[in-house]
């Protein structure tokens, strides 16, 4: 379609915020990466369009501030709590053996023979 009409396709791995300099090393890309104003600019053609965001945000994000907090806690305690059943003895030391085979091992087989998640029983 884009041939049709005699468009390109320019592929974009953009970023909300920040900077990100093109790097001259490795092999070339087929797509570009942009971050902050660049990449508001290419998207909505304003330069100031990055800062307009944040002034129309106002003080929303404060809003939220303690709700963020308690989702963070407990995703962390989910997590730590899911890692101690799966890959912890019984004295509360790592059990090595069993985490590598879940994250390195070759086969669907060897990750499923740790303990089951407790958040899927």
């Amino acid at each position: 379609m884009a041939q049709q009409a005699h468009q390109v396709f320019v592929p974009i791995i953009g970023y909300s915020y920040g900077r990100k300099k093109e790097s001259s090393r490795g092999k070339p890309r087929v797509y570009s990466e942009l971050a902050g104003q660049d990449f508001w600019y290419e998207l909505t053609g304003d330069s100031e369009f990055y800062l307009k965001i944040i002034r129309h945000m106002g003080a929303l994000p404060e809003k939220y501030v303690e709700d963020l907090e308690t989702a963070y806690q407990s995703a962390c305690n989910r997590l730590v709590r899911e890692f101690t059943v799966r890959f912890c003895n019984e004295d509360g030391s790592i059990d090595w053996e069993s985490l590598v085979r879940y994250n390195s091992s070759s086969t669907k087989e060897a990750r499923h023979l740790s303990v089951p998640s407790p958040l899927h029983e």
